[in-house]
């Protein structure tokens, strides 16, 4: 499995183990719309995590993926438990063909829960992945 980040231009990035394995790519401009733009372009799908109403970059988002064809989910967690969302979103992508998902969602400063939430859901679906392909 390989990770792809786009970074607007001129983010900086503190380096470390888990930076050395992304492969990050600035874009070629700091607007934000850019780099959102290139991750919906550059994947089969999109994955939109929030807490309520999709809003500024998430709502962007989404936009974006629908604009270009992509298949796009949002999932509101107020409105289920992060157990039904990975049986919900495993069911959506069992139905996807591809191989790169793009994951987008409010930021952790502006939801302080939604990152916690985002690993724990997104490593579930990893696993259920590797457990599936490891049966066939």
């Amino acid at each position: 499995m390989s990770l792809r980040v786009h970074l607007v231009e001129g983010w900086k990035v503190t380096e470390s183990s888990v930076t050395r394995q992304m492969n990050l790519r600035e874009t070629d401009t700091d607007r934000y719309e850019t780099r959102t733009r290139w991750n919906v372009r550059d994947s089969d799908a999109t994955l939109i995590l929030s807490q309520g109403a999709l809003a500024g970059g998430s709502k962007v988002t989404e936009s974006v993926a629908r604009e270009m064809g992509k298949a796009v989910l949002h999932v509101d967690l107020l409105t289920m438990s992060v157990d039904d969302a990975v049986v919900g979103i495993g069911e959506w992508l069992r139905d996807i063909e591809g191989e790169t998902l793009n994951v987008a969602g409010p930021r952790a400063s502006s939801d302080r829960e939604i990152y916690e939430k985002t690993k724990v859901i997104i490593s579930r679906l990893i696993g259920q992945r590797f457990l599936r392909e490891a049966i066939r």
